[in-house]
């Protein structure tokens, strides 16, 4: 019994952890996106080069973000 609320209390606190973080991520993440995106014209071509690169990255980590919250929904909170 204490081991299955040990284990649901961890569960429940990792899942938490997780969301409040990609929150803060994914709100600061839109913010660059925007300013990048908006800036793209004027950009030359090293800078536009380099902005792509930074897109490019902030959608490799929302991807892993979708698939961490993936396994996190299989991680079960009521063990038997």
């Amino acid at each position: 019994m204490v081991d299955r609320d040990v284990w649901r209390i961890a569960a429940e606190r990792l899942k938490q952890g997780f969301e409040r973080r990609m929150s803060e991520a994914t709100g600061t993440m839109e913010e660059v996106e925007k300013l990048l995106k908006s800036s793209e014209k004027k950009l030359n071509g090293d800078d536009r080069k380099t902005a792509r690169a930074y897109m490019e990255r902030i959608e490799n980590v929302r991807e892993m973000g979708e698939r961490l919250q993936t396994f996190l929904k299989l991680v079960p909170t009521n063990p038997i």
